[in-house]
């Protein structure tokens, strides 16, 4: 089985400075039903982004439901980033879930 691994890039700000950073924070009302709600991702993000000195600019929140379409809270965080080029970090909480075995394998085999 072949494994994939994540690397994390350092953050460099100028210096005296700390880098700037965007949180995002998305779910679904099935996931909700799950118990990981917003509240939770940002109990995770704060402490994390704390921990790389990151400076918070703006939060940006989706709340799905299967009744709506399109997400408000990411379009507007990319109009933000796109006004704001100093600031290019992006904080995200979310869980990898895979609905079917093709969504596992595909990656690894094209």
């Amino acid at each position: 089985m072949t494994r994939h691994k994540i690397k994390q890039r350092a953050v460099v700000a100028a210096e005296g400075t700390e880098p700037s950073a965007v949180r995002y924070a998305r779910v679904s009302s099935k996931e909700q039903e799950l118990g990981y709600s917003i509240a939770a991702q940002e109990e995770l993000l704060q402490p994390y982004g704390a921990r790389l000195r990151l400076s918070i600019e703006q939060e940006f929140v989706d709340v799905e439901t299967a009744k709506t379409t399109g997400r408000p809270g990411f379009a507007a965080m990319v109009a933000y980033l796109r006004g704001h080029p100093a600031c290019r970090v992006v904080l995200v909480e979310r869980p990898i879930v895979y609905t079917g075995i093709s969504r596992i394998t595909s990656p690894l085999t094209n």
